[in-house]
């Protein structure tokens, strides 16, 4: 929560920054606007944004270079092996952003997160060349902390008609890891816009692609019956691509509500209200 409180009042300087010179008609965002033609001034964002949003992610990750030690001591590879795990994540996420150029938006973010790994497969192989033996009872992990990134998009349209494409990077820290890891979330967007009463709204289709960092990770406490076990591991998302649906809903000129939904392997919901200026 610390971390989203010095978001916020990170955004409330900027706010004052961009926000004192729109006030007086004379907001330097988006750059180049005056090269655009005056008729399509009305279907530009204000420059501006501050939003906040909830999302839920079941994903399933593919693990690798699994390996465990008892007391510091490292047991031979395949010893004990986790191949895959699923994971149910809620993140609560405050992000402020400004369009740079008219088709350029960038963006830093910082967010909280929790949930638990679930359906964890464990195996076991005390005597190489024997096969190993199933674990009778998965594991469960719960675990919370926090992230913070930055992003850009790049969007353009022609009439009704707009596509996207964004790319952000974020940093994540972890209870149950002794190291920090980070992650790349891409996605692209095509769809239309429409104007209802005044008010702007988009409705799209799309990819969205994560990749995890390629870092070793590290921590303990993964097999609650043996405290004194370290683990060190790779993970990956066993689908690195999904497919999203969302609308961008305008309540006015300045209030918006995105709600976006993913499917396949990766399920995910997000719904993010925002307020421009």
């Amino acid at each position: 929560m610390r971390l989203i409180a010095g978001t916020l009042c990170l955004c409330a300087a900027l706010v004052c920054l961009v926000a004192a010179p729109a006030a007086a008609g004379d907001n330097p965002f988006p750059l180049f606007k005056k090269a655009i033609p005056e008729e399509y001034h009305g279907d530009l964002p204000r420059p501006s944004g501050i939003s906040f949003a909830y999302s839920k992610m079941t994903d399933t990750v593919t693990i690798s270079d699994f390996a465990v030690a008892l007391g510091g001591q490292p047991l031979p590879p395949g010893a004990v092996v986790v191949n895959t795990a699923d994971h149910d994540t809620n993140t609560y996420m405050a992000r402020f952003d400004t369009w740079v150029l008219p088709f350029v938006n960038v963006y830093g973010f910082a967010a909280t997160i929790n949930g638990a790994a679930q359906n964890v497969p464990v195996t076991v192989n005390p005597i190489p060349g024997l096969p190993a033996i199933p674990v009778p009872s998965t594991i469960t992990l719960d675990f919370n902390g926090h992230l913070y990134g930055v992003g850009a998009t790049v969007a353009g349209g022609y009439k009704k008609f707009f596509a996207s494409y964004d790319i952000n990077r974020e940093w994540v820290t972890l209870n149950i890891l002794s190291n920090d890891t980070s992650a790349v979330a891409q996605s692209v967007r095509a769809g239309i816009r429409t104007n209802y009463q005044g008010n702007l709204m988009a409705f799209y289709a799309g990819a969205f692609h994560l990749e995890l960092g390629d870092e070793p990770l590290t921590g303990a406490g993964i097999f609650p019956a043996v405290p004194s076990a370290s683990f060190s591991l790779k993970a990956q998302p066993t689908d690195g691509w999904n497919t999203i649906l969302g609308a961008n809903i305008g309540i006015s000129s300045r209030l918006s509500v995105i709600v976006e939904a993913g499917f396949g392997a990766r399920k995910q919901f997000t719904v993010m209200p925002g307020v421009r200026f």
